[in-house]
């Protein structure tokens, strides 16, 4: 028999399920997701309201990567259901995706561009406005030290390793 994932189940303390005057950002009910036999999470449930902050926390392999997945809408669930802001991340991913800021641990990248490449790829793909924005990536990548960096492709590039 596979081994079994967690089952993560979340309550806010002091909530009875009424009177709150906040915003429910993150909601999973009953996400799960299955590979064949393997359970990569199970019965995931959580509310997030605006201004609150959270964390997961567990060992490698108890889902959470899987998890995010789930709730930003890049995976889709075997069972259940995430929304951010009120919209089902199933069906109204780029409605949800307006409220959400979200970068993996392994982010998407392109081993062929540059820093700034990369960004100009985001800034057109989300239909911003060029003109505004290149100043701004020009800042960011400025001010972050990666003027020296722009020429190396995103290949070079590795969380534990100063740019």
């Amino acid at each position: 028999m596979a081994p079994q994932a967690p089952t993560a189940k979340v309550t806010k303390p002091g909530s009875s399920g009424g009177g709150s005057d906040l915003a429910a950002m993150i909601e999973a009910d009953n996400l799960s997701k299955f590979y064949g036999d393997f359970t990569a999470c199970r019965d995931v449930s959580f509310t997030i309201n605006r201004g609150e902050v959270a964390a997961f926390l567990g060992p490698n392999g108890a889902g959470k990567s899987t998890t995010m997945k789930l709730l930003t809408g890049y995976l889709a669930p075997s069972i259940g259901s995430a929304r951010i802001a009120g919209y089902n991340m199933a069906t109204e991913r780029l409605e949800g995706a307006k409220h959400l800021g979200y970068l993996p641990e392994n982010g998407p990248l392109y081993p062929d561009m540059t820093p700034r490449s990369l960004l100009q790829c985001d800034i057109r793909s989300r239909n911003i406005s060029f003109k505004v924005t290149f100043g701004n990536a020009n800042y960011f990548v400025g001010s972050r030290n990666l003027l020296l960096a722009q020429s190396e492709t995103t290949l070079h590039y590795h969380p534990s390793k100063p740019i």
